[in-house]
């Protein structure tokens, strides 16, 4: 899986999702690039303050993912796809009610994107492709953004097999 792959896979998860229903005319889904804290706080921040005029609620942040290469010595070779993204609604201020909600909502929205990566996984069509399991997803709640965005991010490992990907090509470099 490429990044515009990776990105192209969330983005059609967030026109289908029938609370998100990201378009073109209505902005629900957005890709950023992540560093290590303190940068991470700092540009969801930034993000959110950018958008707050054009992004409509609930809404997707797709994070850029993490690899990590795993060669087995034979044939394949795989890539610990190391992703995360975060669902995010508006709550009132300092209206705990409303948090509480807004939490449950989104963290059941994230949960249903979940299911629906299960399920792309499982199909015998994706199944070379790679895999995805639950037992290495994991949420957690995140807020208060700009004061009243809350909601659920969830970390995911994805494994796709990128043997083609990682064969020497000698076309590509000069020889002596």
């Amino acid at each position: 899986m490429t990044h515009s792959e990776y990105v192209a896979f969330f983005r059609t998860i967030a026109q289908q999702h029938v609370d998100i229903r990201h378009s073109e005319t209505e902005m629900h889904f957005v890709r950023t690039v992540v560093s290590a804290e303190p940068f991470r706080q700092l540009h969801m921040e930034e993000l959110l303050k950018s958008l707050s005029s054009k992004i409509r609620t609930p809404f997707m942040i797709l994070e850029t993912y993490d690899a990590q290469y795993l060669d087995n010595g034979a044939d394949a070779i795989f890539k610990h796809t190391d992703a995360a993204f975060i669902i995010v609604d508006i709550a009132g201020k300092d209206d705990f009610d409303s948090e509480e909600q807004i939490l449950d909502k989104t963290e059941r929205i994230g949960e249903e994107v979940l299911g629906y990566i299960r399920h792309h996984y499982r199909d015998p069509a994706n199944k070379k492709r790679g895999t995805f399991k639950l037992t290495q997803a994991a949420s957690e709640k995140v807020g208060p953004f700009r004061d009243k965005y809350f909601g659920t991010r969830f970390d995911l490992r994805f494994t796709p097999i990128v043997s083609k990907n990682l064969k020497y090509n000698p076309d590509k470099f000069i020889q002596p």
